[in-house]
């Protein structure tokens, strides 16, 4: 594993503590997605969905289990740390300045523009995995821009046999499509698995040969 340094505490980080593990033995009770004003969820719910910040699961009686994105030198990454508050060097990770009913404003920098951002309960898309239990963790590594491997997607496993994704990603004329800042969810087997970017070790289910083979052949 690679040691990555906080850049906000100068503290070595092993690259497998990115994503922590998700509590086990108690239910999930509810979904919340946070967004940036004017993102919108296609009504359907197939396929992936598209947040732009992070992915929270809340079971009863444990933390939350949140996941977001990282980009910021040596990061690259899907991680559930937490927040760096104040960090110079990462400023959308700074303190919620204001907080109205599920609004937040957050300064994108110091004494300049500000960031619109909602928390949108979604537990109805996800009323299936509601009341199950995680029994399983997979997270896929890929390589990053700094030229080492990061995690960049991350799959649970409930006890009703069904699952949730959450990878980096955006949704292109329909197509997930690689990008760091950005997230994509899903809880289909198969969506997860047709996405599978350039430098992946696997693909969005965490399945390392078919995005080895996928990769393989369109280096050929």
């Amino acid at each position: 594993m690679v040691d990555i340094v906080d850049p906000g505490e100068g503290i070595l980080i092993d690259s497998s503590q990115l994503i922590r593990p998700a509590p086990r033995g108690v239910p999930l009770r509810k979904v919340v997605y946070d967004m940036l004003d004017g993102d919108e969820l296609s009504a359907d719910g197939e396929g992936f969905d598209e947040v732009s910040m992070s992915v929270s699961l809340v079971f009863d009686n444990a933390e939350p289990f949140t996941v977001s994105w990282r980009v910021w030198q040596p990061y690259e990454c899907l991680t559930t740390l937490e927040m760096w508050q104040g960090s110079e060097k990462d400023p959308l990770t700074r303190v919620w300045q204001k907080m109205v009913a599920d609004w937040a404003v957050v300064p994108a920098q110091a004494g300049e523009t500000y960031i619109l951002r909602k928390s949108s309960d979604v537990s109805s898309r996800w009323s299936h995995l509601l009341g199950a239990r995680v029994i399983g963790q997979y997270v896929a590594m890929g390589e990053t821009g700094w030229g080492d491997h990061q995690p960049w997607s991350c799959r649970l496993e409930f006890d009703n046999g069904q699952s949730l994704v959450v990878c980096l990603g955006e949704m292109v004329g329909g197509m997930p499509s690689y990008l760091p800042d950005s997230l994509l969810v899903t809880g289909s087997r198969e969506v997860a698995m047709s996405y599978c970017p350039h430098g992946a070790d696997s693909s969005a289910w965490a399945e390392d040969a078919q995005c080895q083979q996928s990769n393989e052949a369109k280096r050929r």
